[in-house]
Parts: structure tokens; C-alpha cells; sequence
């Protein structure tokens, strides 16, 4: 895992924010006119550009949360009293850094007389958000992608499969552990450290666990639960317990991050993760001294170190066509034989001398299962991969390395 330890004297809290646009935007989506905020970066465009995805409860799209009573009180006595707006710190520093970000209200936040909300009301405004994006003139249509937060992170891999055309997912303190069972273990830990009737919360916690795990056994006619019928929560359920599978499927890069300091998804959720995920294109960072809000236990900010870090993948691992090396490399991959059976030859550009990983897409962009890795020494400028098992058809290849991207199409024949 790759670790980065933040180091607090070089903290720079707050954001220069002169040279970012805010525009208050609305798009349309299962009858609800969304309120948000595109966060633009200097400059003509079209920028790459991210929808943030917020974690569960009804947030504004700042992110809104007051530290305020016993309980917050007691977890977060440094920051007892103030109020935090990390999705607003976060889209402000990264549009600094060139990427422009779509925040949004939740839907009863934007439509507050809105009655029963269904599951794609509640989850997928995200889909309304990404159609937004892509029809704005200073947007790159091509270079969209997700950022998920906490509920968030595990609802991001399954939209990616509705708009398989996104080119990557970052993850912020997401969990893999179900819902049900993470929210059971916070109400009895933090009632434990805070010192309140663990009896109550014992009773609570298992009052979870059985609705969810009705739903897991099929019962019906349970009644709603926190504003949502019983069958959108067995919907939910399907995605929150798949949020593995469904990240090991994605056929583009994404990030994972998790923070030391997070009580409500704690840093073995990251590890679970990592033990779970086998895929070329995932990075896993640690990040020290920050909670679940992305800020640290004294400071109500979300630090410019957090936000770099996102900054530097994304520079390095997605959009890198600018890049020294990208610049080197200025021939195409060759296929042989195309069309062909299936076994088939690749002779990479020219300069290529590292890891690189590839992947295979089917003609609409969806994801065969089919990926993996080689080395690549200096001498050498060949491999080759076995797809015989491939139906008849085309397919595109993209193979990827350090600050380099390429696609081929492929026919497979026989």
C-alpha cells in the first residue's frame, strides 16, 4: 500500500480561491430540479471534470456539518462547536488544480416537498449530474469521472456501469464492510467511548442488523426505513454488498484513499479492500492525521496536502497526455494478427520501457474481464496476449503505462 504521512507544520489551511469560477447550476433528474454548485477552474476550458458524490444522510452540496451536542462533542472536542463544509474545500482545491467539480443538493435538500422519493431520487442523481457535465461548453466530455465519499465511494463503481464512458473513480473514505453492519458497530462504539446506556444502543444496533438482514432473506412487506421503501433498500443492499466486485470490474484507474483518524469508516476498511481487489489499475493511500470529514481533529478545514494528493494521481495516473514521456512517444500500437483467432501480438511505441497494463472493451466501452500486466525491458517491444476465448466481434484494446495511454481496435475472427 502505498502510504503518504501528512505532515502538519506544512499544513496551509485555506484556499486561494481568486482564480476559481463558482456557477450555481440546476439539472433535471426523477422529477427534481437539482441544486449545485460547478466549480470552475481558470481559463478558456474544456476542463476535465468531476461529480462529487456525497456520503449518506440529506447533505447540501457543501457538505454541511455542524460538530454540535454531547455526542459530537465528545468524539470531536477540538472541533466541538464549528462547522464544516469539506465537499466545498475539496471542489474549490481541486478546480485550483485544473479540474472542474459538480456539487449538488440532495434531493430533499433541492426538493424539499418532494413525497417518497424513489431509490434513483435518493442514489443516482449522479447520472442527472454526469448528463449536466457533458453538455457544458467548458467541459471535457471525454475526461469526466467520479469522486465518492463515503456512501458515496460505494455507490460510485456501480453508476460508473450506467456511464461506462467516465475514465475514473476516486474513493474517500469508502467502506466495504455493508452498511447495516457498519452503522450497528458505530452506534455501539461511539456509545461506548461517550459513555452512554450501551443496553440502548445494543437494542438499536441489532434492530439494524435484523431489517437488513430480512431484506438479505427475502422477507417482504417490511415497512420503509428512513424515508426509503423496504424494496429500494434491498436494491441498495445488492449494491453495498457487491461494492468489491463492482470496483474489480471497473476497467479504468481509480483511487481508494482512507484516513487514519475515521471513526465512522475506519482504516481496515482500506485493507479489506486491498485484500479483496486484484486489479492493475487501482492505487491504495493511507492518509495520516485526517477524520472522516477529511479535515484533521483541531482544524475545521480540509488541508491543501489531502487535496495535492488527489491532485497528483489524477495528473499522473489519468490525465497525462501533457506529460514529458507522453510527449516521446509518438507512434501507435501495432496489432498482429487483426483480424485474427484470438492470440494475438502487440508491438508497443518506441520508448516504452516499464510495467504497462492493458484491458479489453467491447465495441460500447464495456468491460470484458479481460486485463492484465507485462514488463516491458528495454530491448524488448512485443507481448503478447491470449483472447482466444473472446466471442467473434470487435473489441477495443487500451493499454496503459506511466503517462501513456493508448487504444487499438481489435476484430477477432475465425
Amino acid at each position: 500500500m502505498k502510504k503518504l504521512f501528512i505532515l502538519l507544520l506544512a499544513f496551509s489551511w485555506g484556499h486561494i480561491q481568486a482564480q476559481v469560477q463558482q456557477e450555481n447550476i440546476t439539472f433535471p433528474f426523477e422529477g427534481c430540479e437539482f441544486k449545485g454548485t460547478l466549480y470552475l477552474p481558470e481559463g478558456d476550458g474544456p476542463h476535465p471534470s468531476a461529480v462529487l458524490i456525497p456520503g449518506s444522510g440529506q447533505n447540501d452540496r457543501n457538505g454541511t456539518i455542524q460538530l454540535v451536542g454531547d455526542l459530537m462533542n465528545c468524539l470531536y472536542p477540538g472541533l466541538s462547536g464549528l462547522t464544516l463544509r469539506p465537499y466545498l474545500d475539496l471542489a474549490s482545491a481541486l478546480a485550483e488544480g485544473g479540474y472542474a467539480v459538480l456539487t449538488y443538493d440532495e434531493i430533499l435538500v433541492s426538493c424539499p416537498a418532494t413525497q417518497n422519493p424513489t431509490f434513483e431520487g435518493f442514489w443516482m442523481p449522479p447520472l442527472g449530474a454526469i448528463d449536466f457535465l457533458k453538455n457544458h461548453d467548458l467541459v471535457d466530455r471525454d475526461k469526466i469521472f467520479l469522486i465518492g465519499h463515503s456512501e458515496g465511494a460505494m455507490l460510485a463503481p456501480y453508476i460508473f456501469r450506467q456511464k461506462p464512458e467516465l475514465v475514473a473513480v476516486v474513493s474517500l473514505g469508502g467502506a466495504r464492510t455493508p452498511l447495516d453492519s457498519i452503522m450497528a458497530r458505530q452506534i455501539v462504539q461511539f456509545t461506548e467511548m461517550c459513555g452512554g446506556n450501551m443496553n440502548d444502543a445494543q437494542f438499536q444496533a441489532n434492530q439494524i442488523l435484523d431489517y437488513y438482514n430480512f431484506l438479505r432473506q427475502g422477507f417482504t412487506n417490511l415497512p420503509d426505513l428512513w424515508g426509503a421503501t423496504a424494496d429500494d433498500w434491498k436494491r441498495y443492499i445488492q449494491i453495498n454488498d457487491s461494492v468489491a466486485i463492482n470496483y474489480n470490474n471497473l476497467p479504468v484507474p481509480f483511487l481508494m484513499i482512507g484516513m487514519s483518524e475515521d471513526l465512522n469508516v475506519p482504516l481496515s476498511e482500506l485493507e479489506r479492500f486491498k485484500g479483496e481487489i486484484d486489479h492493475p489499475l487501482a492505487d491504495f493511500f493511507e492518509v495520516e492525521n485526517l477524520n472522516h470529514f477529511m479535515t484533521t481533529n483541531q482544524q475545521p478545514i480540509v488541508p491543501t496536502s489531502f487535496t495535492d494528493t488527489i491532485l497528483h494521481w489524477l495528473n499522473g495516473a489519468i490525465f497525462s497526455s501533457t506529460s514529458d514521456e507522453h510527449s516521446r512517444i509518438e507512434e501507435s500500437l501495432f496489432v498482429f494478427p487483426n483480424p485474427g483467432p484470438g492470440v494475438l501480438r502487440v508491438k508497443l511505441p518506441n520508448g516504452i520501457t516499464s510495467q504497462i497494463h492493458w484491458r479489453v472493451k467491447n465495441i460500447k466501452g464495456q468491460f470484458t474481464g479481460k486485463k492484465g500486466y507485462e514488463y516491458v525491458y528495454p530491448g524488448t517491444d512485443t507481448i503478447e496476449l491470449q483472447l482466444e476465448d473472446l466471442p467473434t466481434g470487435t473489441y477495443i484494446l487500451e493499454v496503459f503505462s506511466d503517462g501513456w495511454r493508448q487504444s487499438v481496435k481489435l476484430v477477432i475472427e475465425r
